[in-house]
């Protein structure tokens, strides 16, 4: 899940990315545009959260040696109670 939060002085992205296959998924590279995180391997059932430094675009792509590839627009999560 690509989410792109804005408060009231930052913006603030975060990504969520869970394996839900039955095998790991190896080398993953999460693209922003003008930065890349690596993560080496991602078990079954595991789940991260990653807060970019940067973000130049309004998605994001991940790949895999295994040969996936995702692309997710950054989405803006409705209002939560108590935030305005």
């Amino acid at each position: 899940d690509a989410i792109n939060d804005p408060e009231d002085l930052a913006t603030f992205y975060r990504i969520v990315l869970t394996n839900k296959g039955s095998e790991e998924l190896t080398n993953i590279t999460i693209d922003f545009g003008s930065y890349k995180e690596n993560i080496p391997r991602l078990l079954p059932n595991e789940k991260i959260v990653l807060s970019p430094k940067e973000v130049s675009r309004d998605y994001v792509i991940v790949t895999t040696d295994e040969g996936i590839t995702i692309e997710k627009k950054f989405r803006i999560p409705s209002s939560l109670p108590g935030h305005h």
